[in-house]
């Protein structure tokens, strides 16, 4: 079955929704999407067009991957009057942190398929793990063996020095294990979202030369993978600052500006009109106040009613 299949399926719908939208700016992006064999890039071109049907619903006309002097930016758009470009990151987990998604995947799926009826609360301690050097068949029959011990509730095994397993009780009619995850916290790394090297800022700087000859407001698209763990106040935070409060006989909050993108990189502060955030199915606006920003005021104001709220 192809990635198109199984997404699709059961979601006629969906499907429908996207055909019609297909149909309408004459895209062919279904006919792409259906040879898409590539997972990551499906689902970015999944992303693309998501975007593509919030511009859609404004009452624009769009344009997919229309050619500026060799660019092609995902989405040109016509809305009140004025040239649009935008471009959509979808900002996946790092390599690092779809390892470890990988490997608890794998070994979550492996103690479920122990055939004792049992539940585990266990934790990993991402300090110690090495995911490297442990052998998931072997916690599988480490587990299996001390289940068979008949242990007493709430007593600890301690796999390869960094994973906790308790047992919360055994249960003779259940007839495999059950989990309660504490998992392990991923380590977070802002940086992805505000360094100068980011995939943010790579992307404000891909469309300068257009920008600057013809004018173009440019709205950087984000799609954050769940799994990637940053919040929308994350991508606030990195923008426009962090939010202090004051308090005195009347309430204030300022920023911190010190290397907010929309006031430290001047690839952001000139060239991104704003950042328009996708995460589950629920759409987010930050709109860059600055001076240069080339959105007329009707599509400002259009735009503005996604914002984030000021904090």
């Amino acid at each position: 079955m192809t990635f198109f299949d199984k997404f699709f399926d059961g979601r006629i719908e969906l499907y429908n929704q996207y055909k019609a939208f297909d149909a309408k700016h004459q895209l062919r992006v279904l006919s792409q999407l259906s040879q898409e064999d590539n997972q990551s890039q499906f689902l970015s071109k999944i992303s693309e067009i998501n975007f593509g049907l919030f511009f859609d619903n404004l009452n624009s006309q769009i344009s997919y991957e229309k050619i500026y002097d060799n660019y092609t930016p995902d989405w040109a758009i016509e809305l009140n009057g004025q040239s649009i470009i935008a471009e959509v990151l979808r900002l996946n987990p790092s390599v690092a942190e779809q390892r470890f998604l990988d490997f608890c995947d794998e070994f979550e799926s492996k103690i479920r398929a122990i055939e004792i009826g049992c539940c585990l609360n266990f934790k990993y301690d991402k300090n110690l793990l090495d995911i490297d050097n442990i052998d998931i068949d072997a916690c599988k029959v480490l587990i299996e063996n001390w289940l068979r011990d008949n242990p007493v509730e709430n007593r600890v095994l301690v796999l390869f020095g960094s994973i906790k397993i308790v047992l919360v009780y055994l249960k003779e009619d259940l007839c495999h294990a059950c989990l309660i995850m504490e998992g392990g916290a991923i380590k977070f790394d802002y940086r992805r979202l505000s360094s100068e090297k980011s995939a943010l800022v790579n992307k404000a700087k891909k469309y300068t030369s257009i920008i600057e000859k013809y004018g173009l407001p440019y709205i950087v698209c984000i799609c954050i993978d769940t799994h990637a763990w940053f919040r929308k106040d994350d991508l606030y935070q990195a923008l426009y600052g962090l939010s202090t409060e004051h308090v005195g006989p009347i309430k204030s909050f300022s920023h911190l500006i010190e290397n907010a993108l929309y006031y430290s990189s001047e690839q952001v502060m000139t060239r991104v009109s704003g950042v328009l955030l996708r995460q589950n199915d629920e759409y987010t606006y930050y709109h860059n106040y600055s001076f240069d920003n080339k959105l007329n005021i009707y599509n400002k104001t259009e735009l503005l009613k996604w914002q984030h709220p000021y904090e």
